[in-house]
């Protein structure tokens, strides 16, 4: 079931709870382009986000801003519960210190994960249910102090983030996230991630295929994709954004952009 509001500000705020089969393809690595607060309440999963792959139990918050590429993986069938609010980057900009900092003070890619006190999630999962029951009210008043509500689950999330040293995900396949991250511009294919990490290609890419859901071949696509989306929209020219996104040729670099956008990176841009 979904449930989904609209609060002032042009804020959505969605809860849904499903019975999800493992590797449901509706979790795909994807981006938005808006800001993201993912609350977990409940299944059997994990969640990855640029750099890393995290365990999910009841609290983890994630927070992603546009262009971060994420994805949640269902490992078993289950009960999946989940809140999320998404918002533009500059929609409360007039509030000083940013309740939205979360998003924007960090490194892009960088400190996406954060593990609330029991407490304090259950504070935040009970202030986005006042949030729909205001909304419900059919009251303007009432619907308006939702916002109030809001800020305060940010300031609750600014805080318990900001009194953390940040978490990295574990493992090889995070390991591998990073590397790709970092020499996107060099890599080729899989096993160059694999010689960057001394381990065979063969073992990565099962490790890869188990945790990611997806291969890393189609991840390696799909990362260039977004990373040539984002340069595009700074105003660089596709012939520069083939060379830093590690495309060695033009040709297959318009044709891969045009399939998966529907658009030439030209027209994009």
């Amino acid at each position: 079931m979904t449930r989904y509001i609209g609060i002032p500000c042009g804020i959505r705020m969605y809860m849904r709870d499903d019975e999800t089969p493992a590797d449901d393809a509706m979790h795909y690595p994807h981006t938005h382009d808006c800001c993201e607060l993912y609350l977990f309440l409940r299944g059997k999963c994990t969640y990855m986000v640029e750099n890393g792959i995290f365990p999910l139990s009841f609290g983890s918050v994630l927070y992603t801003r546009p262009g971060e590429l994420h994805s949640v993986r269902v490992t078993e069938p289950c009960l999946y519960e989940r809140a999320y609010i998404q918002i533009q980057p500059d929609v409360l900009s007039f509030l000083h210190p940013s309740p939205l900092r979360c998003f924007t003070d960090r490194p892009f890619g960088q400190d996406n994960y954060l593990q609330l006190s029991p407490e304090d999630a259950e504070f935040c999962a009970e202030g986005i249910r006042r949030c729909f029951q205001m909304q419900e009210e059919r009251n303007p008043d009432v619907q308006s102090l939702s916002l109030s509500v809001l800020l305060e689950i940010f300031s609750v999330i600014n805080r318990c983030r900001e009194s953390r040293s940040p978490a990295e995900g574990n493992g090889l396949v995070s390991d591998a996230l990073r590397c790709i991250n970092e020499f996107l511009p060099e890599i080729r294919t899989a096993k160059d991630v694999a010689q960057r990490l001394y381990v065979s290609r063969e073992h990565l890419s099962r490790a890869f295929s188990r945790d990611m859901g997806i291969t890393m071949t189609r991840y390696l696509t799909l990362k260039r994709i977004e990373r040539a989306k984002e340069y595009l929209r700074r105003g660089l020219s596709p012939e520069e954004v083939c060379s830093r996104c590690g495309w060695g040729d033009m040709s297959y670099f318009i044709a891969v952009f045009r399939r998966e956008t529907g658009v030439t990176p030209g027209k994009y841009r």
